[in-house]
C-alpha cells in the first residue's frame, strides 16, 4: 500500500526563489562582519524588513528569512599578522617578515613590517656585514632625543646618553629632519627634502659622520632606548667614517626615523641588501 501511495504521489518542486533569496541573504550577513557603527546599522534594518516582507508573501513554500542579528561563526584561525622581531644578541636572523614596534602615539601603537632575506643577524638593530669596514644596519625608532655639542657616550661604564643634557626632538618631520643635519661630526650630503616614503609624508637627507668618541657614538635617545652606530673593532679613529641615510616619516602625526646607516667602504651588495629591507617596510597602527 506504501508503495502505491508513492507511486501516485507527485513529488513538490523545489522553491529556487526561496533558496536564491536565503543564499544571497547568508552573504549580505557575511559581509556585516566587516563593517561597523552606522553603516552595519542600517544594513541590518533592511535585513529586518526583508524578513517581514518575505514573511508576509502568500507562498507558502518560501521559508523565513534567518535573523540576521545571529552572526556566523568561522573556525578559521585569526591572522596575528607577522612574528616580532627579537634581540637575539647577534644570532643570525631567519629569513621572513618581523614585525617590530617602532613607536606609539596617543591612541595606539606604531609597528613595521620588515622583510629580511639572507645574511642578517638580530641584534638591538638588524645588522648585516662581515668586517669592520663591510656592514649595514637598518633601525626604525621614535626619536626623543638628540646629542648636544657631543654624540660622545661611555656605555661600557654605565653612563646616561650624552653625559650632558641632550635637545629634545622636534614635533614635526620638518624639525626633526633639520635637526639631524647638526648631529656632532656631521656633513651634509643631501639636505632634507620634502616627499614621500612607505606611502606616508616624509623628509630624507643623508649625512656623513667622522665618528671620534672613544667609546660609543650615539645618534639618538629613542623611545626603545639609545642608538649607536660605532661597529669597529678595530679601526682608528681616522677610519671610522659612516654614511647615514635617513627618513623622517610622518605616521599618523608622529614622526618615525627610518634610518641606514653603514661604513663608507661598505660593498655595494652590503648597502643594497640593506635597502632592501628597508624598501619593504610597511607600517602598521596597532589598535
Amino acid at each position: 500500500m506504501l508503495s502505491q501511495e508513492a507511486e501516485m504521489t507527485n513529488a513538490t518542486r523545489p522553491d529556487l526563489d526561496g533558496l536564491i533569496s536565503g543564499g544571497q541573504g547568508r552573504r549580505r550577513r557575511r559581509n556585516l562582519t566587516v563593517l561597523g557603527g552606522a553603516a552595519a546599522a542600517v544594513v541590518l534594518v533592511g535585513g529586518g524588513i526583508f524578513g517581514i516582507t518575505q514573511l508576509g508573501s502568500d507562498d507558502d513554500d518560501i521559508p523565513p528569512a534567518e535573523d540576521p542579528s545571529v552572526a556566523e561563526t568561522s573556525d578559521a584561525p585569526v591572522d596575528e599578522g607577522p612574528p616580532p622581531y627579537v634581540d637575539r644578541n647577534g644570532l643570525p636572523l631567519e629569513p621572513g617578515t618581523y614585525r617590530k614596534t617602532v613607536g606609539f602615539n596617543d591612541t595606539r601603537d606604531i609597528q613595521a613590517d620588515l622583510t629580511f632575506g639572507d645574511g642578517w643577524d638580530a641584534s638591538g638593530d638588524p645588522f648585516t656585514g662581515t668586517t669592520d669596514r663591510d656592514w649595514a644596519v637598518l633601525a626604525i625608532y621614535q626619536l626623543e632625543s638628540l646629542p648636544g655639542e657631543s654624540a660622545c657616550v661611555a656605555v661600557r661604564s654605565g653612563a646616561e646618553p650624552w653625559g650632558q643634557p641632550g635637545r629634545p626632538a622636534g614635533e614635526t618631520t620638518q624639525e626633526v629632519a633639520r635637526q639631524l643635519t647638526t648631529l656632532p661630526g656631521a656633513t651634509v650630503l643631501e639636505p632634507p627634502e620634502r616627499g614621500e616614503a612607505f606611502g606616508y609624508p616624509a623628509h630624507h637627507l643623508q649625512v656623513r659622520i667622522v665618528d671620534s668618541c672613544d667609546d660609543v657614538y650615539v645618534v639618538a635617545n629613542a623611545t626603545d632606548g639609545g642608538h649607536g652606530i660605532s661597529y669597529y673593532q678595530s679601526l682608528n679613529q681616522r677610519d671610522r667614517v659612516v654614511v647615514i641615510d635617513f627618513q623622517v616619516v610622518d605616521v599618523d602625526g608622529t614622526p618615525i626615523v627610518v634610518e641606514l646607516v653603514h661604513h663608507r667602504e661598505a660593498t655595494q651588495e652590503t648597502v643594497a641588501r640593506a635597502t632592501a629591507v628597508r624598501d619593504s617596510i610597511t607600517f602598521v597602527l596597532a589598535e
